[in-house]
């Protein structure tokens, strides 16, 4: 009997193993594509609306009647934009070429309610925002310090005190753009820049949570990772109301030094307050960029809030921390 139930058990086995050896031709799954509508409406003088159409997971590019890449552009959809529910403000947007989006050419106020609405021929899509407050910057300071191993690596270090606004909750994002330029030592070359968009802090308000940022302080953690705070956002939890001194640090801005074969570059650092669907939106793609490095971390979902379409609709509303330009 046991020899019997041995021998099925073994033709069952080699069953199985067999039918997953089989191959079926799904062939290009007919999957109806999505509006995206991507925007992030500010007090700046221009705000871009981007608009375009997913594409299916199953897309093959040398058969598929979408074309290659992995959307496609919209450059003729009606996408209208009304302010604080007042039809006399709305304004139908016109593409620009050299932008890849539409454009709202005027800045927005504090507290202005937004809609946008998209119609491209069958569907359509609509979404809403409203612009915070400014942030309230209560000063500035900044120095330079070296941190590492025996050579040193130099920083500017920012020490900006902020008023957090009470009763409502606040959600904040640092902005850095550093670009320096280099010259080569070779006749005929014309050098090359370096940039960089990320801050390093200690402060776990500043980084997820995690010791430091990016992992790059002088502790090892072994085997735990945090993910990285990509887009430089927090909230206001730990200072709701009070006051709070943000501590963070960029590379040594060496165009603005003695050194001569860097010749010109940029350091821009900004503060913003955002919508609150824009943290969101920021938090859920940072999670979906580190859930790209773990195989053992369930896969995340970005977080979209249009109606009927994909993507995200947010605002934000900035001050300038510094400022440092050599041409």
């Amino acid at each position: 009997m046991k020899k019997k139930v041995y021998i099925f058990s073994i033709f069952v086995i080699s069953m199985i193993s067999s039918s997953c050896e089989t191959e079926i031709d799904l062939g290009d799954i007919a999957i109806k594509p999505h509006l995206v509508l991507n925007a992030s409406l500010s007090n700046a003088d221009t705000s871009r609306i981007y608009i375009s159409e997913s594409r299916p997971i199953f897309h093959f590019s040398n058969t598929s009647q979408w074309g290659e890449g992995n959307f496609l552009s919209i450059d003729n959809a009606d996408v209208d934009l009304l302010i604080n529910n007042n039809n006399k403000t709305k304004e139908r947007l016109q593409y620009s070429i050299k932008d890849s989006s539409y454009l709202y050419l005027k800045p927005l106020k504090a507290s202005d309610q937004l809609s946008i609405e998209v119609q491209y021929k069958d569907k359509k899509i609509n979404a809403q925002t409203s612009i915070p407050n400014a942030p309230e910057i209560l000063s500035v300071d900044t120095f330079s310090f070296s941190k590492g191993n025996s050579y040193g690596q130099d920083y500017l270090r920012f020490h900006v005190k902020i008023k957090d606004q009470a009763v409502t909750k606040n959600f904040y994002r640092i902005t850095v753009d550093f670009a320096q330029h280099r010259q080569s030592f070779w006749p005929g070359d014309g050098g090359y820049w370096t940039r960089s968009s990320q801050f390093i802090s200690d402060d776990p308000v500043l980084t997820n949570g995690s010791p430091n940022s990016n992992n790059q302080g002088d502790d090892d953690f072994g085997m735990i990772i945090f993910p990285t705070n990509y887009f430089g956002i927090f909230h206001d939890a730990a200072f709701n109301g009070e006051e709070y001194l943000l501590d963070f640090y960029v590379s040594y801005p060496l165009f603005i030094s003695q050194m001569d074969y860097y010749d010109k570059g940029h350091l821009r650092v900004n503060l913003q307050t955002i919508s609150e669907d824009l943290y969101k939106y920021y938090f859920s793609l940072q999670r979906y960029m580190h859930s790209l490095n773990d195989g053992f971390i369930e896969p995340a979902i970005v977080f979209s809030n249009i109606n009927k379409g994909l993507g995200i609709l947010g605002a934000y509303n900035e001050v300038s921390v510094i400022k440092l330009e050599e041409k």
